[in-house]
């Protein structure tokens, strides 16, 4: 059982976990709830438009801006550069779902956002690269130090877990939807 009600009291929420994990689907719901626009990092760490990585001194600023707010939810992946989202957050929410329900979102996403068009991950290709992405984040066993702070590679179901271990007081971690799902106020 999640710890609902701390998530609920928090102002302060990162939210991390693997690729279609729901991310950012809790991020909208616990942003709304808090009146607050969400943080979506892939968007801090990638141009949108054209996918092209951002230099980390812009990636820290970004941070900076965020950690300024009273209030606020971020969610992503990632590790190294988002530190200090870690260390500030009120509540640190941790979606490990198994990989199935993580492919059985990310694959008609990937199709969805293809097909609307403007989607700078368009292709077959970029699917297969995700794919094997995905692979590697939930399969890998490998907690290797990055080798920078913006080595977003290094970043794997167990370095996250890794990550978590010291910070477990404020952390909740979800192994299935239902305690995703129990974490905030469905929207109608």
């Amino acid at each position: 059982m999640v710890d609902a009600e701390l998530v609920m009291a928090a102002a302060r929420i990162h939210i991390v976990g693997g690729p279609g994990s729901g991310k950012t689907t809790l991020s909208i719901r616990l942003a709304q709830e808090r009146g607050v626009e969400p943080f979506k990092l892939d968007d801090i760490a990638f141009d949108p438009s054209s996918g092209v990585a951002a230099p980390l001194a812009q990636r820290l600023s970004d941070v900076d801006s965020i950690l300024a707010e009273p209030s606020w939810v971020t969610e992503g992946i990632y590790l190294g550069w988002t530190d200090r989202l870690f260390a500030e957050a009120d509540v640190v929410i941790w979606l490990d779902l198994p990989m199935w329900v993580a492919l059985t979102r990310k694959v008609p996403h990937h199709l969805r956002r293809t097909l609307a068009g403007g989607y700078p991950h368009a292709g077959m290709r970029n699917q297969l690269d995700h794919m094997r992405f995905m692979w590697r984040y939930y399969r890998s066993r490998a907690v290797a130090d990055p080798t920078s702070e913006d080595d977003d590679k290094m970043t794997t179901r167990a370095a996250t877990a890794r990550v978590l271990m010291p910070l477990s007081a404020k952390v909740v971690r979800c192994q299935r939807a239902s305690e995703v799902n129990a974490l905030s106020i469905p929207i109608g």
